[in-house]
Order: structure tokens, then sequence, then C-alpha cells
């Protein structure tokens, strides 16, 4: 038993066998090999619970809450001393010209506030998630906005 104490201790001074390994050993276990890969899956284990842990360490998204059109409205009407009915036909005008001035290919500059524009996009090539079958997907032109550094300075708290 004293030799295979001191055959432990050198196991274990190792730093190549893991402590499965060398609990396999001292057992007398003929299959090493075996418990070595089991070794493995766990420390691949820890890597992933590292990996999982890390990630949630990660601040998570705030939920934001939504301001409906009917609520928007609502408050527009109160703000201005209108009724709900003129509220909602200037918002439905504002709209209507943004939309068509971008339509037209021009932008929207809102000083303080931001710039609506059309922002092409290429033709490209995708896949089909379903069937993994390759498509061609046409070029668009898509609404983009940019906020103004007065709207950003406002949302970050740097009036």
């Amino acid at each position: 038993m004293i030799s295979r104490s001191i055959i432990v201790l050198a196991l274990i001074a190792s730093a190549s066998l893991s402590s499965n390994t060398v609990d396999a050993f001292a057992r007398g276990s003929t299959n090493i090999a075996r418990r070595t890969t089991i070794a493995t899956v766990s420390s691949t284990t820890t890597s992933l619970n590292a990996a999982a842990e890390k990630a949630a360490a990660k601040p998570k998204k705030v939920a934001v809450e939504s301001v409906r059109k009917k609520e928007f409205v609502a408050t527009m009407a109160e703000e201005l001393g209108y009724s709900k009915t003129d509220a909602e036909s200037a918002l439905s005008c504002v709209l209507e010209l943004i939309t068509d001035t971008l339509v037209d290919g021009k932008k929207v500059v809102l000083p303080g506030f931001g710039t609506f524009e059309p922002r092409a996009r290429n033709a490209r090539k995708g896949r089909n998630p379903k069937t993994g079958e390759e498509i061609d997907i046409a070029a668009s032109v898509g609404a983009g906005f940019s906020p103004a550094k007065a709207l950003k300075d406002k949302l970050n708290g740097r009036e």
C-alpha cells in the first residue's frame, strides 16, 4: 500500500492528470482511459458554465414601454389644447408629409430631433431558413433615421 500511496501523490503533483484519473488509479481501476474522458467532458462543461456565467453577467436590455398612437394623440391634444380629432389629423398630416418626401428620394431634416432619409439596400443572396435553398433578395429602399445631437444628449441625460 505504501508504494501505491507514493504513486498517487506523484500523480496528484502532476498537472497533466485530472483528479478523476488519480481517484481511479487509487481505487485500483484498470479503466483509467474512460475516466480521463469523463474528466475532459467535465472540463468542457466547466468552460461552458463559465461562458454561461459571463453571458449572464452582461446587463440585460431594459424593457421599454410603448406609447400607442391613441395615447400619443391624446397627449398631443392635451399639450396643444386641440381636440383629439384635430391632433390625430395633425399627426397624420406630418407622417404623410414625411412619407411623401422620402418616396420622392429627399431627406427630411428636423433640427434638434433628427433626419429621416431613404436608404438603398443592394441586391444580395440569401437562404430560405426552412429549406436551405439559396434565393435572390431584390434591391430595395428603406427609411432610415439618424438622431440629432440634441436628441441623443437628452436621451442620455446630458441636456
